[in-house]
Order: C-alpha cells, then structure tokens, then sequence
C-alpha cells in the first residue's frame, strides 16, 4: 500500500521521463486496488518533450521533462486504497500533420518519485 498508516498530509508526485521518441507525451496515472481495479487517476498539466531529432525526424538523443501530479484531498485518500500504479502513456505529434517514424531503439524511461509532507508521530 501507498500510504498504509495516513501519514501523508500533502505533496506532488514527480514523473521523470527521458524521452527517447520523436513524439511528445501526456502521461496519465492510473490508481489500482489490491484486485486490479481502477480507483482513480492522477492528471498533470506537464507535457513530455519529444526526442531530439535529426533532419530526417529521427530520435538522435533523448530529452528529459518532469510531469507534476499534484495530491490532496481525495487524491490522497485514493492513494491510500492503492497497491498499484499504472502509467498511461499517450504519445502525439508535434508538428501535425507531418508522419513519424518510430524504430525498434525508441524507448521512454521514467522514474516515478515524490515531494511528500507527511506526519510523523
């Protein structure tokens, strides 16, 4: 469990994602229960940066971004009834309607960390 004992007051979740696509991202968080139920989802405004690229449109280095999700309220309250996170990638292209291409060494890697105040007793 996320937050088994109440202790988390407030905070923001912090996706790190170096992004190794040709494609820009908006990254949902999906809140799972111990069954694999969906309890909720954690939004963020941030948008992941698309890949550096080449004059061909190919990724040549990733990019790093952060997405901030912030939590109160109800948010952590769900938080507290999940065992599981699911992150739900949608990648878009920048600059529609030109088409992309998308290789075998394209990759997305993302650490999932918390800038968190809880109470201690």
């Amino acid at each position: 469990e996320f937050d088994p004992e109440g202790q988390l007051q407030k905070g923001t979740l912090k996706l790190i994602a170096d992004n190794n696509f040709p494609l820009e991202a908006s990254i949902k968080l999906l809140l799972l229960d111990e069954n694999g139920n969906p309890l909720g989802f954690l939004l963020s405004d941030d948008k992941i940066a698309s890949a550096q690229t080449d004059n061909g449109g190919r990724a040549v280095a990733p990019v790093r971004s952060i997405a901030n999700y912030p939590l109160s309220g109800k948010n952590i309250d769900l938080l507290q009834l999940t065992t599981t996170i699911l992150i739900s990638v949608t990648l878009d292209t920048p600059q529609a309607p030109d088409k992309v291409k998308i290789y075998d060494d394209n990759f997305m890697d993302v650490t999932l960390s918390g800038d968190l105040t809880i109470r201690t007793n």
